[in-house]
């Protein structure tokens, strides 16, 4: 297809996408308790006990349960944290309406070994969380895509609608869950170890609620809608 040159174009850019970064408090302390979980799931012959899921996922790597912070009360310590503490910070920093709730729909603990990844993917949330537990060397990178570019040839740069997040151990990165996003391969023979939230605002007007809704389902039963969903 030839171009034509007879046009005026304007371009308007109207939404930006934004992450934000925090900082763990106690993070040794959080690592250690997430370890011993992660320990739990990759010795499951030993004990005969598991919450890994087995069902097709975007995560092609060790995951626990969905619904991990009702499981394991290190991880439900951890969620509390977020979104008590970080997700309120977000909300005030953007001068946002502060929803009465921020409602945990799901949690899980991804463990990735040798040669594990995650392919792109979205969580369809309003809040996305990732806490970095352990990120040794080559053990995989969290990349955010451009989910409609990325349809597009880019002549001679692909990863131009790439986004590497060069998250340190021990942070939390909060994003729209409606963002493409992935880890790359772990190349090396230690674990990266992360957990991953789904969190969404709750408000009592009801006109609000109404407009917060998945099909006509209230946001309390996200949990079941999304339910396999992610990764």
């Amino acid at each position: 297809m030839k171009p034509s040159n007879h046009y005026n174009i304007t371009k308007t850019d109207i939404f930006t996408q934004s992450i934000w970064q925090f900082d763990m408090p106690n993070h040794k302390q959080w690592k250690k308790k997430l370890e011993d979980i992660a320990l739990v799931e990759l010795n499951t012959d030993k004990h005969n006990f598991s919450n890994q899921r087995t069902s097709a996922c975007n995560v092609k790597a060790k995951r626990t349960d969905w619904r991990s912070h009702h499981i394991y009360p290190a991880i439900g310590e951890v969620a509390k944290i977020i979104r008590d503490d970080m997700l309120p910070a977000v909300i005030k920093s953007e001068n946002w309406d502060m929803p009465d709730e921020l409602f945990v729909c799901h949690s899980w603990l991804n463990i990735y070994e040798k040669d594990t990844y995650a392919i792109p993917h979205v969580h369809g949330t309003i809040f996305s969380c990732v806490y970095f537990v352990k990120v040794p060397d080559n053990t995989g990178n969290l990349f955010l895509h451009d989910r409609y570019a990325s349809k597009i040839k880019i002549k001679g740069n692909w990863e131009q609608n790439d986004v590497q997040i060069n998250a340190k151990e021990g942070s939390v990165v909060v994003f729209n869950g409606d963002v493409m996003h992935s880890v790359t391969p772990n190349t090396s023979d230690d674990l990266r170890i992360s957990l991953a939230l789904n969190l969404e605002p709750r408000y009592t007007t009801k006109e609000i609620h109404k407009d917060m809704s998945y099909k006509g389902k209230p946001l309390d039963v996200l949990d079941q809608t999304f339910t396999g969903k992610f990764g």
